[in-house]
């Protein structure tokens, strides 16, 4: 094909046919092929490289070249990481998550969508996170799909706000 599209670290089959000056086909011409978009085997079989990009394709009989556009595109959602991974936050308090996807070969995906959850205070759609009112450990997830994302959350008391003594009132009795 021409262009191609080509998920990253997949094959795709090209063809080539070599014409005489008057359109004809030339039967069992035998192609040279080179591409710089991964790598391509003697029956123009190309394994796409694992980063995205364009390039292209090329076929050369007795000289004569021909190519062919390539563009290799990231591959589907694999995993999804939490930034920041651990996160120690006071009672109460917020702190903002972000989510990123990745696909196999650790390329970025963009567009994704994410549904967010925790089970130690509450988060939005945005990935603002807000601690509840007690310490305690728990985890913020980022789903897109049926992929999920992880991080580790220590909720933390607060600063000091009061201080109470008892008994109040008491007797002593002296000595």
């Amino acid at each position: 094909p021409n262009p191609a599209t080509v998920v990253v670290g997949t094959p795709q089959q090209f063809i080539a046919i070599a014409y005489d000056e008057f359109n004809v086909p030339i039967p069992n011409a035998t192609f040279f092929w080179s591409t710089n978009m991964g790598v391509i085997n003697f029956a123009g079989i190309l394994t796409a490289r694992t980063t995205p990009g364009s390039g292209f394709v090329t076929a050369t009989y007795e000289g004569i070249t021909g190519s062919a556009v390539v563009n290799v595109v990231p591959g589907a959602l694999h995993h999804i990481l939490l930034s920041p991974s651990t996160a120690s936050v006071q009672v109460g308090q917020t702190r903002q998550f972000t989510a990123t996807g990745y696909d196999i070969y650790n390329n970025v995906l963009t567009g994704l969508t994410f549904t967010w959850a925790t089970n130690i205070g509450t988060v939005d759609a945005t990935g603002l996170f807000t601690a509840r009112t007690t310490p305690g450990t728990g985890v913020v997830t980022a789903q897109s799909g049926t992929v999920t994302g992880t991080a580790n959350v220590q909720v933390t008391s607060g600063p000091v706000d009061h201080i109470t003594v008892s008994p109040d009132p008491t007797s002593v009795v002296v000595g």
